[in-house]
């Protein structure tokens, strides 16, 4: 089964990988973020990383709402975390600068990034902030 929305958790460096790829339905989206944040090696304060850049068609908007309602749903979990989004192309960089927009004005820290490397040294910077 090949699912748009996997995500990996790196308790030792406390961060959590998401891949994107394909194009995520609504349903997807929604049970990624909850699957999450009902996993009970994801802690509060974690990092997430989310790379986009398998993503070529752009993201209905209500997929990008999906996920920062379900967020916000669990608001509690994702409050104190960090969450970067790794894009490859214009497509996705719109839609993307929504979300994080959407999601800074629910208090949560959001930023886009075209390397992996930059969002991790972004995530990293957070733990000495």
């Amino acid at each position: 089964l090949d699912m748009p929305m996997t995500f990996e958790i790196d308790k030792a460096a406390k961060m959590v990988m998401i891949a994107v790829s394909g194009i995520p339905t609504k349903a997807e989206a929604t049970r990624a973020m909850l699957d999450l944040s009902l996993n009970p090696d994801f802690q509060k304060g974690y990092a997430i990383l989310s790379d986009n850049r398998s993503v070529f068609r752009l993201a209905a908007f209500d997929v990008v709402e999906a996920m920062i309602q379900a967020c916000i749903n669990n608001i509690d979990i994702f409050s104190a975390s960090r969450i970067s989004f790794v894009v490859q192309n214009d497509t996705s960089l719109g839609m993307m600068v929504l979300l994080a927009i959407r999601a800074e004005t629910f208090g949560l820290k959001a930023s886009l990034f075209w390397t992996k490397e930059e969002a991790l040294k972004w995530l990293g910077e957070a733990k000495w902030s």
